[in-house]
């Protein structure tokens, strides 16, 4: 009989102990926003050089302006304003717009350049903690009439095949 009457109080202070500061400690929100380039960021590059052109193409992205993000791309990827507006509709999280480009490196040659870029995302934990999480991705523009413009959408298509691939039950999103 006593080994139940030690269980029996026992448990309750286990349990108790496990809690710690249970209802002690103020619980802080956590916001995960969208890491945007600002206009002050995409400014600090050569104004038509293969850097600047990609950030000022990225933060179209970000701020689902599909009209001037569509100018940044070259005549041979025949993308429209319209079909670039179809693939934002998945929304800037699912298409991982909501991180931030750093620029690694910059690869030139000829009339082609690569600009390699490490994708940043921040988050906030309640503890303070602050997680970053890294992607490497490279953008191929060409120079068309003097200009550099995107090569290719593989980009945005490719995520959207992924999400497609993968069963995310990632729909549309209506637009105000």
């Amino acid at each position: 009989m006593s080994g139940r009457w030690l269980s029996l109080v026992a448990l309750p202070a286990v349990v108790l102990s496990a809690c710690g500061s249970l209802g002690r400690d103020a619980v802080t929100e956590s916001v995960k926003a969208p890491q945007v380039l600002t206009a002050e960021q995409t400014q600090r590059w050569p104004a038509g050089s293969p850097t600047r052109v990609t950030f000022e193409w990225w933060r179209a992205l970000q701020y689902d302006n599909a009209t001037d993000a569509a100018r940044y791309y070259a005549k041979s990827v025949e993308i429209t304003p319209q079909e670039l507006d179809d693939q934002l509709r998945f929304g800037a999280n699912a298409l991982g717009l909501d991180r931030r480009p750093r620029l690694v490196e910059v690869d030139v040659r000829g009339n082609r350049a690569t600009v390699l870029l490490m994708l940043e995302t921040a988050t906030v934990n309640p503890n303070g903690r602050k997680d970053i999480e890294r992607t490497a991705r490279g953008i191929n523009l060409v120079r068309e009439d003097g200009e550099w413009r995107l090569a290719e959408n593989l980009y945005l298509s490719g995520r959207i095949r992924l999400l497609k691939a993968l069963g995310a039950k990632a729909k549309p999103q209506a637009t105000p």
